[in-house]
């Protein structure tokens, strides 16, 4: 099988590890994973520049095996657990299953849908051990940070990320792709690092990486959207940055606040495939917070994700 992540899966479940929020700018100091301030503005796609950008947002992370959805007409359901490894591993939920060699293959020999890996930004609990920042890289970050929580909504970051990424995930299998889940429960531990790997071993065509953004301003808000500055996959990530963003301004009518390129990311930096990281909007904006968990704006969120999916990777027939 493609999917061997015996280490990742071998390192026990931190549950309680750190369950109070701190400001994202803390957590960017302490070497979590954030949507830091770069020293370049964000690109707006088009030409010129968005606004500065806001503030450091932490990467999630979580663990299990991923979940591959059924997808309709594949053949076959999902692939069975693949949870080996040495140690003590945490136990994946039932309906979570391995990707990769498991996928359901296309019958006939007709090409298979693309393949959407969902990483759902944060989990419950973080994780504050130390990991490899990217390959080969002897800078150590924080393997997983809480994430925000809403201002006025006081709904953690890991559970609004969770609702749209699910929410995604029905459209994609109506719309006959297939989908991979890092995960879909909040009782997980998987690094930022383990997370990119999962993407890989899938064999996906794009990480989608959904996360909600946080900042000392109450005013700040809108979309960004962040994709990897260096690496084999920089150049196309950028341009489904901004088809992305392009596609949730349209959905939304949110601020656009850009793209912006990031080299300091675990999970966008062990990357092997495309690999982008939406941030929904701010949590720390009272007004945006709330719109941020109505169904209607996660309907649109969710809707402008699949549209871009289906315009940068469309279906063979």
């Amino acid at each position: 099988m493609r999917l061997l992540l015996a280490a990742s899966l071998a390192a026990a479940a931190v549950l309680g590890g750190c369950s109070t929020v701190q400001p994202h700018d803390l957590e960017h100091a302490a070497g979590g994973e954030a949507h830091a301030a770069e020293t370049a503005a964000p690109e707006v796609p088009g030409g010129g520049t968005g606004a500065s950008p806001a503030a450091p947002t932490a990467e999630g992370a979580a663990s299990a095996a991923p979940l591959l959805a059924a997808q309709p007409g594949a053949g076959g359901g999902t692939a069975a657990p693949s949870a080996t490894g040495a140690g003590a591993a945490t136990a994946p939920p039932a309906s979570i299953a391995s990707a990769g060699a498991g996928a359901p293959a296309a019958a006939g020999g007709a090409k298979q849908a693309p393949l959407v890996c969902v990483d759902p930004g944060h989990q419950r609990y973080g994780n504050h051990d130390k990991e490899p920042s990217g390959p080969d890289s002897e800078d150590m970050k924080t393997k997983v940070s809480y994430g925000t929580t809403g201002v006025a909504t006081r709904k953690p970051e890991y559970v609004l990320t969770l609702e749209v990424s699910l929410k995604l995930r029905d459209k994609l299998q109506e719309a006959g792709y297939r989908v991979v889940m890092v995960r879909d429960t909040h009782d997980v531990d998987i690094s930022n690092k383990e997370r990119a790997l999962l993407c890989n071993d899938a064999g996906a065509d794009v990480a989608l990486r959904i996360h909600a953004d946080g900042y000392e301003s109450p005013n700040a808000r809108g979309i960004s959207v962040l994709y990897p500055s260096t690496g084999a996959h920089s150049a196309a990530s950028k341009k489904m940055a901004a088809k992305l963003l392009e596609e949730l301004i349209r959905t939304t009518e949110a601020k656009n606040r850009g793209i912006v390129p990031r080299n300091d990311l675990t999970g966008l930096n062990w990357s092997n495939v495309p690999s982008i990281l939406l941030e929904m909007g701010f949590m720390t904006n009272p007004e945006e917070d709330k719109l941020l968990s109505t169904d209607d704006y996660q309907d649109k969120l969710a809707t402008g994700l699949l549209n871009f999916v289906a315009q940068s990777l469309p279906i063979p027939h």
